[in-house]
């Protein structure tokens, strides 16, 4: 998390530099333009979560919770949100906000 926050941290000063054409960011623009190359990197990272971390977090086996799951009933339960939690919503989520940053960060 502390480089996907440094990667989009840089990204969103690149942008708002670019955007406002400031003097400002002239010394650390090259800095940004290289902190967010790692953005392809992040996401190759961030497959294997999705593809085999997924299971063990969210998902319990019999009276086994997963790590992240809320309690099934009661204050908290998330009963009405278990299809927002799957793996395949978390990585199309994902991949609709990198293909956002794609898009538009880059203009």
């Amino acid at each position: 998390m502390l480089v996907l926050g440094l990667t989009v941290g840089s990204l969103g000063l690149l942008m708002l530099q670019h955007l406002v054409s400031g003097h400002w960011g002239i010394i650390i623009r090259r800095s940004l333009e290289s902190a967010t190359r790692t953005l392809p990197l992040m996401v190759l990272a961030f497959l294997p979560i999705v593809l085999f971390g997924m299971h063990h977090l969210y998902a319990g086996h019999g009276d086994e919770k997963g790590w992240l799951n809320a309690p099934p009933t009661g204050e908290g339960a998330l009963s009405t949100f278990r299809k927002a939690i799957s793996p395949l919503m978390a990585f199309l989520a994902f991949t609709a906000g990198q293909s956002f940053i794609s898009a538009f960060g880059y203009c």
